[in-house]
This record gives C-alpha cells, sequence and structure tokens, in this order.
C-alpha cells in the first residue's frame, strides 16, 4: 500500500488502483453527533459538504490521482467515510481543463440546457467560460451513438456521417479526420463532460449562449428549417424587453404573435418567436448578415437551405430566431459611449462618402475604421437600409491623442470604449508582441464589439502564437503589446479558437479575443479581471 503524506491529510492507494483520501483531525477540531465506533459512521446531514471540500482539496494538492473515496479520520478511528462516486466509478482530479488547476479561475457554475425550446434534464456546467455536458446527453438528445473505450479514456461520437473522438485531457479533437482545437474535455463524478459547443455545432447544431441566464440553446437542422416559427420557454427574471433583445425582434411582434394583452409573462410560459427576412442589398455577403443579425453564418445558411454561401442582390433570406449573446442589461448598454466624450481627449470629424458599387454599411464602416452600431446611428439606419450608388453617407474620423507610456518597452494605455476601438478598428492589422518573450506575429482585427475579435494573418503567424503558449492554445491571459499605425498599446489575449472566422488558409479554426483597459466579454458584459491584470503588465503600471 503506497502513502502519499502532506500535512494532515494523506492518500492510501487501493487494490483497484484508486486512492483513498484521508483528513485526520485533532480531537478539539470534532463535533460528533455520536460515539465513534469501531467501523466507518455516514452523517448524511454533512455528507454534501464534505464531499465539496474534499473535491476542492483533491484540486489543490493531488492534481494527478484518481481518489474514489474519502475518510474523515480523528483519534486514528475513521468516523466518517464517503465514496465520491458510484460503485466502480471514479474520478481524476488531473483530468479537469487545466484552467481548473489554477486557484482562483476554476469557479464552475450550473448551467441549463435548451435543445429545439425544449430544457434538458442535464447537470451542465460552467467552466472558464464554456459549457460542459454528460456524454449521455449527446445520446439521448442528440440521437447519436457514443461508445466509451476506459483504456484510452477516449469518447467517440457517431451521427449519420460523422465522427468526433475525443480524449479526456487533450487540447484538441479530431472530427471526420481532422484534428480541431477544443476546449479539453474532463471527469467529473464518473461521467466523460464534453464541450457542448463545440460538439454540437460538429453534428451540425446551431449553438448560442445567454450569458445573464447561464443557458445554452441548441437548434437542430429541422427546427431551423421548420416552417413554424421556433418557442422561447420563459425562464425566472424574464421580461418581454429581455426576450425580444435576445431573439432580434420586437416587443410589439411578440405580443402579436402570442395574443398577448400586454407585456405580463409568467416562468415556464411558452412564447412563439416570430420569424424576420432580410432582402440582400448588392455587396452583402452571407457572413456580413449573419453578423448584423447575430446568427451564425451555420444557421442562416440551413434556414435557408442555401448550398453554398453564394447569394444574389435584391433575394429574400429567412432570418433564423437563433438567440444571439447578450451582452449587458438595457442601462449598460446605454451607458457604453457612441462616440468618444469631449473628457476623454479624442475627437471626431465628420466627412461624407459616396455609394460607390460594391459597397455596403460594414464595408464602409470598416474603411473609415468606425463601429458599426456607431455608422447605423449617425446616419438614422438600420440593418435593413438598403443604399444607393452616389447616395452620400456621413461618416466620422476618429483622433485618439497619443499617451506616454511609462518606458519604451511598455504599451499606451488607452480606454477600450472611447479610445482603443478606434486605433484598433474592425478591419485593421497589427502585429503583436509576447511581452514575456518578445516574440511576434501578425493579427487582423475582423469582428466582435466589446473587444478586439482577431484571428492570425497566416498558418505561421498561428504557430507562433501555439508557441508561446507552450505548444497549444489556450484560454490563459498573456500581456501584449498591439502595434498598430506607428502606436504600441497595452493589450492582452488567449489564443484559444473558438466562433466564427473569416481567415482563409492560416490553419486557426476561428477567433480569439484581444482586449484592453475596460473591454468587456461578449458572454456577460463583464470586464474579465484576469485580462485586466495583464494589461496591466503590458502598461508597467497599475491602470485601476
Amino acid at each position: 500500500m503506497n502513502i502519499v503524506n502532506e500535512g494532515q491529510m494523506r492518500l492510501l492507494q487501493l487494490e483497484d488502483g484508486s486512492y483513498c483520501l484521508d483528513t485526520i483531525m485533532a480531537a478539539y477540531e470534532m463535533e460528533l453527533a455520536e460515539e465513534p465506533g469501531d467501523r466507518c459512521h455516514s452523517y448524511p446531514d454533512t455528507t454534501d459538504s464534505v464531499v465539496e471540500e474534499a473535491r476542492q482539496l483533491l484540486i489543490r494538492h493531488y492534481p494527478n490521482y484518481s481518489v474514489s473515496r474519502i475518510r474523515l479520520i480523528a483519534g486514528g478511528i475513521a468516523i466518517l467515510a464517503v465514496s465520491l462516486f458510484g460503485s466502480g466509478e471514479h474520478t481524476a482530479a488531473g483530468s479537469l481543463p487545466p484552467g481548473a488547476l489554477q486557484s482562483n479561475t476554476a469557479s464552475a457554475a450550473a448551467a441549463t440546457v435548451f435543445l429545439d425550446g425544449r430544457q434538458l434534464a442535464a447537470p451542465a456546467v460552467l467552466l472558464n467560460d464554456t459549457v460542459y455536458v454528460p456524454i449521455r446527453i449527446i445520446s439521448e438528445s442528440l440521437q447519436a451513438a457514443v461508445s466509451w473505450d476506459p483504456a484510452t479514456r477516449t469518447v467517440v461520437i457517431r451521427q449519420n456521417t460523422d465522427t468526433i473522438t475525443i480524449q479526456i485531457g487533450s487540447p484538441s479533437a479530431v472530427v471526420n479526420g481532422r484534428t480541431i482545437a477544443t476546449p479539453s474535455a474532463f471527469l467529473y463524478q464518473g461521467t466523460a463532460m464534453v464541450p457542448l459547443r463545440f460538439v454540437g455545432e460538429a453534428l451540425g447544431l446551431d449553438v448560442s449562449w445567454d450569458g445573464d441566464a447561464k443557458r445554452a440553446i441548441l437548434q437542430t437542422k429541422s427546427a431551423l428549417l421548420s416552417v413554424s416559427s421556433p418557442f422561447h420557454i420563459v425562464g425566472a427574471g424574464e421580461s418581454l424587453w429581455r426576450i425580444s433583445q435576445l431573439y432580434n425582434t420586437s416587443i410589439d411582434a411578440l405580443r402579436k404573435a402570442n395574443n398577448l394583452p400586454g407585456d405580463l409573462i409568467q416562468q415556464g410560459q411558452q412564447l412563439v418567436i416570430p420569424r424576420a427576412f432580410h432582402t440582400v442589398s448588392s455587396g452583402e455577403s452571407l457572413w456580413i448578415i449573419a453578423r448584423n443579425y447575430g446568427v451564425s453564418v451555420h444557421a442562416l445558411a440551413a434556414a435557408n437551405r442555401l448550398a453554398s454561401d453564394k447569394i444574389s442582390p435584391g433575394g429574400r433570406l429567412v432570418i433564423p430566431a437563433a438567440p444571439k449573446t447578450m451582452t449587458a442589461a438595457p442601462e449598460q448598454a446605454l451607458a457604453a459611449p457612441q462616440t468618444p466624450p469631449a473628457s476623454a481627449g479624442a475627437t471626431a470629424t465628420y466627412r461624407s462618402h459616396t455609394v460607390r458599387s460594391g459597397d455596403n454599411l460594414w464595408s464602409i464602416s470598416q474603411q473609415y475604421g468606425m463601429p458599426y452600431l456607431d455608422l447605423l446611428k449617425l446616419n438614422g439606419m438600420t440593418d435593413n437600409t438598403v443604399l444607393r450608388i452616389g447616395q452620400s453617407v456621413r461618416v466620422a474620423v476618429y483622433h485618439v491623442p497619443i499617451k506616454q507610456a511609462v518606458s519604451s518597452r511598455h504599451g499606451e494605455v488607452l480606454d477600450w470604449w472611447t479610445e482603443a476601438r478606434y486605433v484598433f478598428s474592425t478591419g485593421k492589422t497589427a502585429t503583436i508582441t509576447d511581452f514575456q518573450t518578445g516574440r511576434t506575429f501578425r493579427v487582423k482585427h475582423t469582428m466582435g464589439g466589446n473587444h478586439a475579435d482577431s484571428e492570425p494573418l497566416t498558418a505561421r503567424d498561428a504557430q507562433i502564437m501555439k508557441e508561446i503558449w507552450g505548444g497549444s492554445y489556450s484560454w490563459t491571459p498573456r500581456a501584449i503589446l498591439v502595434e498598430v499605425d506607428g502606436r504600441r498599446l497595452a493589450a492582452a489575449m488567449h489564443s484559444f479558437p473558438h466562433g466564427d472566422d473569416t481567415i482563409a488558409n492560416n490553419n486557426y479554426n476561428g477567433h480569439f479575443c484581444i482586449h484592453f483597459l475596460n473591454s468587456q466579454r461578449h458572454s456577460d458584459g463583464r470586464i474579465q479581471e484576469s485580462m485586466q491584470k495583464q494589461v496591466a503588465i503590458a502598461a508597467g503600471r497599475s491602470i485601476s
């Protein structure tokens, strides 16, 4: 029997190869409900809290051991014994995603999952901005065949012609023979937990995330192609306004579609979501239209039965009622400045742009480094506004004064909302310097409103990113300098590919996030403190 000692804890290796965690207590630390005898006792009232504390101890102290049970020892006697999991099942703390082993970043939270409007009875977990679900949900809800190889700790998912192979703890998976980066799957209570968005999208589902309600929403192709409108189950605290924003519709349209006399709705109520339509303008692409409506290209193509991404001006597209990411409550959204206030030091001059053949609102906003929504607001336009050749569109050109950096090694500190987003605007390319190693690579800011969603320009740039993060893409933030238009800005980024992408042949499937002072996450509209700490490192000073 092997023993690993550390302070008042020890691990005993059992015959099945797993371990038992013994926690040794002094007599004065005990409060017993009964006298200890010669065998282990179980106290139901305290079991849950003990198990939870034990799991935290395992993560902190024994991340590489497979532990199946715990015992509480006092006076040489086991006064409490709890099996962590069912018979024959045990977990490896070392199988948790890498971020879960970092002290304050492993805050897992419960999440709910909806499939075609129906809530699944799945114990989903939100961990490091990724929703994980038990593998059985994939087989039961998505009618996929799932197999598990305990020797290699590998899950294989098969549905129609698709095959997905996921190995526990691996930062990548294989989809139809192609290796793709993904958040690592892990074991929890004897069950393989897999990243929901990755698996769902690999199986052809449209996946969206409501950060405020901590709710993942899946739609199958059949639901997207359905003639009837999809529906939504009202959650706790939801209002018609929130649901209208979630589905890109209006309160009035929701009232009419559901014959509501007023705005009163109840938790658990089923609401029909009205469909929207878009007429294609000259120069628009499927990607631009999907971005403007907050849906994925896949969902837009599926809803319109498109065999390719080719669309023609004048064509009418169904906009799927797939929920978009909520970034802030209404009062927070209004508080985010649309044009830089005078106190920020940034100024704007205005000029007219004459619409030419091939122009659209998105391309004009990129040409002038102007946020898309700002362009719409300045001209009193909407996503559905049709431009005419020769039409005059008012645009803003922003001027952001250069700020003094603390040294030549550090970068300017620019507020995202009033300064940085006008300097490193959508469509611009930049050279990124990793602050710690000094290595550089090139990127393009391709999308994103709350921060700069960016992509490596080439496959070589993607490879350098991977090498900087130790050989695999990661959610862990690092301090960087963004060199653009002759300026060096203090910033931070992770390297993990996720979501949509626009650059082909760069060997990088998705985009990553670059944060500046006061930038926010798209998932919940909150400032990510781990990113802000890295911005401060790149700045060489406190930024609070």
